[in-house]
């Protein structure tokens, strides 16, 4: 070998010497990030260090898709945190924490048709409490603490009978019930009646307010409805039962032709029954129609004032084309449940606003 070849393979070998040597240049992986801290520091507040609750304590499980870890208990077992965690599933119906707070509810006591049953996908955080059974108190939380995981924590208190220990437990719990209440997002904007309607229907299902529509499962189909804005029908609806006409009906179905060319009509536009809670209300319109790969369903609640109906569309997409038999099966459940939901939200709006 040559001096100079020599001084090559030298110098190529002190340079990768080196660079094993040297550390590496790479940018280091992102470093997960830390949940946050609890927002209520059980152990300090209830005075006592928590354990796990004893073996014949009951498990409590949560709804579909959240997992509990081991409860914990202090006071004897008197009270009792839980907790469960679930992470976001792409593409759902409704997000985790919609599931989770049509499940918690009612055990807080709190009716399945009362305000307040939807879940806002604006909300990281939600704070719920009330009375459980008897003389047992429940609070809970449910948080997003790291991105893409949901956290619900519940606290559940049952005082004790003796009457000291008992105001002693109050004053602990009142502390708790505060710091979880940290957590209480701020008041969403008021619901308009529609609204109102469409979540006493859910009637303790899950459901979810996205922006312009809402969301929720309906016989294993999701759901959307939309309110739509406030526009003269093209043709007068009546309120009243007695001055509504088949040829008013007739000409209305073929305006809704002519503006969506495109669909199949598996309900043309007609009147809907009046519910037998309230026989005399005032008249609700309804038509059902497939277009593309998806099904709609549109509600017109005409007003006693000169104002516009009240109008909403409901939606849900079709697994398949409507004109092949999977599809036409998929389009007739769709049908059923569309209906089913339409009937539901008018026949509130009807026992609601127009007794």
């Amino acid at each position: 070998m040559s001096r100079r070849a020599f001084a090559t393979a030298q110098a190529v070998l002190i340079a990768a010497t080196m660079a094993l040597a040297l550390p590496s240049l790479a940018a280091p992986a992102k470093a997960r990030k830390k949940p946050q801290a609890d927002a209520v520091d059980f152990a300090k507040l209830a005075q006592h260090r928590p354990r796990a609750c004893a073996p014949d304590s009951d498990t409590v499980a949560g709804p579909a898709g959240w997992k509990e870890a081991p409860a914990q208990c202090v006071w004897q077992g008197r009270l009792q945190m839980r907790r469960w965690h679930a992470s976001a599933v792409a593409d759902a119906c409704v997000a985790p924490p919609a599931n989770w707070l049509a499940w918690q509810r009612p055990r807080i006591g709190v009716a399945p048709a009362a305000p307040g049953a939807a879940w806002h996908s604006a909300w990281k955080s939600h704070f719920v409490s009330g009375a459980g059974d008897g003389d047992i108190k429940r609070l809970a939380i449910v948080e997003m603490r790291e991105p893409g995981v949901w956290t619900a924590t519940e606290w559940t208190w049952s005082p004790s009978p003796r009457a000291a220990t008992r105001r002693w437990q109050q004053g602990r719990w009142t502390l708790i019930a505060q710091a979880a209440a940290k957590g209480r997002v701020g008041a969403p904007s008021p619901a308009t009646p529609l609204r109102n309607a469409w979540e006493k229907n859910l009637n303790g299902r899950a459901g979810e307010i996205a922006g312009d529509s809402w969301r929720w499962n309906s016989d294993g189909r999701c759901l959307r409805m939309t309110p739509m804005t406030a526009s003269s029908a093209p043709l007068p609806l009546p309120h009243a039962r007695e001055d509504a006409r088949l040829e008013q009906r007739a000409a209305m179905q073929i305006q809704l032709a002519r503006r969506h060319p495109g669909a199949t009509f598996l309900m043309p536009f007609r009147l809907l029954d009046a519910p037998a809670s309230a026989p005399r209300s005032g008249a609700k319109y309804a038509a059902i129609w497939t277009e593309r790969t998806s099904v709609t369903g549109q509600l017109w609640i005409p007003q006693k004032s000169d104002d516009p109906p009240v109008r909403a569309q409901f939606s849900t997409p079709l697994p398949a084309r409507y004109d092949t038999p999977s599809g036409l099966a998929a389009s007739s459940g769709a049908l059923r449940a569309i209906e089913h939901e339409m009937t539901g939200v008018a026949d509130i709006w009807s026992a609601d606003y127009e007794r």
